[in-house]
């Protein structure tokens, strides 16, 4: 029950999503099979082939076909991480890269109990403690949950035009890559203080930023 309400307090849902979802999990052999990764606000022209999320993976991960308990679990989605670096490259398809992706931190993400990840202050636990500890910064170390978060949809509303334009009226939108429709409704969802879209804004606004100075 109490790994059930820090998965709640982590995700923003309530108890009774947290149980379905698991009861749906207990049946699927995908883990990521309802995770979508694709950038949200392509336009219709720009939209390419969709990606296929398997071919590219570790034969582990493609032929693992059951669910994975515990310790086996926490290796695919180690194996997922490391197999990240060979995903095609596609504009804003799961072209992610990570820097703390190296030997010593794999050791300690393997080395580390599952359960210790959902328990104390419900963030980055152990990286963020590491990070502050060693560098003596404490506002490296964040305990409230969703502050960054709230604090970013907070900036777009209060700045909306500032984004609206950067966002509408840049290069990404006079090329046709993205809909102006729907990422103006995704900006107003994000005044209205939802998050579905605010990596996708981030992602615009980002792009928007590097092209101004590029040119």
């Amino acid at each position: 029950m109490r790994r059930a309400v820090d998965l709640a307090l982590i995700r923003r849902k309530p108890l009774s999503h947290i149980a379905w979802s698991a009861i749906k999990s207990v049946f699927s052999s995908d883990p990521f099979g309802n995770v979508s990764r694709a950038f949200k606000l392509l336009s219709d022209a720009a939209q390419g082939e969709p990606l296929d999320g398997w071919s590219h993976l570790h034969p582990f991960i493609q032929n693992t076909n059951i669910r994975l308990p515990g310790k086996l679990y926490q290796l695919f989605l180690a194996y997922l991480s490391l197999d990240d670096v060979r995903t095609p490259a596609h504009p804003f398809k799961r072209g992610t890269h990570y820097p703390f992706l190296c030997q010593p931190m794999i050791e300690c993400a393997l080395s580390t109990p599952s359960y210790r990840h959902f328990e104390g202050a419900h963030n980055r636990i152990i990286l963020r403690k590491a990070v502050s500890t060693a560098t003596g910064y404490p506002h490296l170390w964040r305990r409230n949950k969703g502050e960054t978060t709230g604090i970013h949809l907070l900036g777009i509303r209060q700045h909306k035009a500032h984004v609206m334009a950067h966002c509408l009226e840049g290069f990404l939108a006079k090329e046709g890559y993205i809909d102006p429709i729907r990422t103006h409704a995704a900006i107003l969802e994000s005044c209205k203080g939802r998050n579905e879209y605010l990596t996708d804004i981030f992602h615009i606004y980002s792009a928007e930023l590097f092209i101004q100075g590029w040119q």
